[in-house]
């Protein structure tokens, strides 16, 4: 984000008023002695962090001695051309252009054209082989995640099932897989069904969503009448012997990652997989990430007629991946204006037969079609 006019406004607001600051930056990247390649984050706050500490001198700029009487945009102009060099006006245009318009990005795909328009003027404009075009670059692969917003915008899924998360207490989940505690009374409960003609099931599945502290919690209740019937040839975390027997798929889309694949079977195994490159429109590709880990936690039960899912999956921020990326949900708390997209999909052996059951129908025999994939939104 860039917020100059902002922090202006609010330094001039505060003198007079505060005796000191704190400025927090949160890096992209571990520092390392021998890690030598740029943080792209910083890429992107440098002027954030540039101009505050301009301002701590006197948030009046013109009452600076060395400004001579200059305003704060006459700072940040200068700013632009011994930073930018050829590429100054360029990235003039571009931030100002993103700094008005970052709030519609979240909910329109135009603006997000736009922006990738005017950064390519200045990418060109830089040159090559000197440091203004690697700075201008530094900004061009800072916002490559943000393709992904724009597709899933493009792709338009305002017709897709649309679940809410309730809010709750972390102290007041009881991670026993049983879903009878107090937590999950009056959470909206919704209905998975069959995968390609969007049928009710026989055996029914059903599923809550509610989130506390900094993750998402799951409910997930799966009627089995042939409970001596269940298939679960997995024998640990993270056997893949889990996809040929009964379970449950928990599909997870971030507005910073395609998305997350989280298989858990009635005794409680979890296989859990990365599948960053995933196309918008079609059925996923075999490119996955095998050594990403949720963090999850995951509790199982097994009643009378019918098996159960208790999972807490942590949200680890925005920029997660960048920092480990290998480990934890990438996304902030799903919010109306930047939803998370998911399915919920049941794979059933029990009864002999393969009946695959999903919260967002796909038409086809499967769950991982992302343009289907519903929204999560709270409540």
């Amino acid at each position: 984000m860039y917020f100059p006019r902002i922090i202006a406004e609010d330094l001039k607001y505060l003198k007079g008023r505060i005796d000191g600051e704190m400025i927090e930056f949160t890096r992209g990247k571990r520092i390392s002695d021998t890690d030598l390649v740029p943080d792209t984050k910083l890429a992107t706050s440098h002027l954030n962090l540039w101009l505050t500490t301009r301002l701590w001198w006197n948030p009046d700029a013109e009452q600076l001695w060395w400004n001579k009487g200059r305003r704060v945009q006459d700072l940040v102009n200068e700013y632009y051309t011994n930073f930018y060099g050829p590429a100054a006006e360029e990235m003039k245009t571009f931030i100002e252009y993103y700094e008005e318009n970052l709030p519609k990005m979240m909910i329109k795909p135009e603006p997000i054209d736009q922006a990738f328009e005017l950064i390519a003027k200045a990418r060109t404009a830089a040159g090559a082989d000197n440091i203004y075009a690697d700075r201008v670059q530094l900004v061009v692969d800072y916002l490559e995640p943000l393709k992904l917003t724009r597709d899933q915008l493009k792709v338009g899924r305002d017709q897709n099932p649309r679940a809410t998360f309730a809010e709750g207490k972390p102290a007041a989940v009881k991670m026993d897989g049983r879903l009878e505690d107090e937590f999950w009374q009056g959470v909206p409960t919704y209905e998975l069904r069959d995968a390609k003609t969007g049928e009710p099931m026989a055996n029914k599945t059903t599923f809550q969503v509610a989130w506390a502290g900094d993750s998402l919690y799951f409910a997930i209740r799966c009627e089995e009448e042939g409970m001596d019937a269940l298939v679960a040839p997995a024998t640990k975390q993270g056997d893949n012997a889990i996809f040929e027997g009964d379970s449950i798929e928990v599909l997870l889309e971030t507005p910073t990652n395609a998305y997350y694949q989280i298989t858990i079977d009635p005794k409680g195994n979890v296989t859990d997989l990365e599948r960053p490159n995933a196309r918008m429109v079609g059925k996923a590709g075999n490119d996955f990430n095998s050594s990403w880990d949720a963090g999850a936690e995951v509790v199982a039960y097994q009643g009378d007629n019918y098996w159960s899912v208790e999972m807490r999956v942590p949200a680890m921020g925005a920029i997660q991946k960048e920092l480990l990326p290998n480990f934890g949900v990438a996304g902030d708390k799903p919010s109306e204006g930047a939803p998370w997209y998911f399915n919920i999909g049941r794979v059933r052996h029990a009864s002999g037969t393969l009946d695959l059951s999903t919260f967002a129908p796909t038409g086809e025999p499967g769950f991982h079609f992302r343009a289907k994939f519903g929204s999560l939104r709270p409540e």
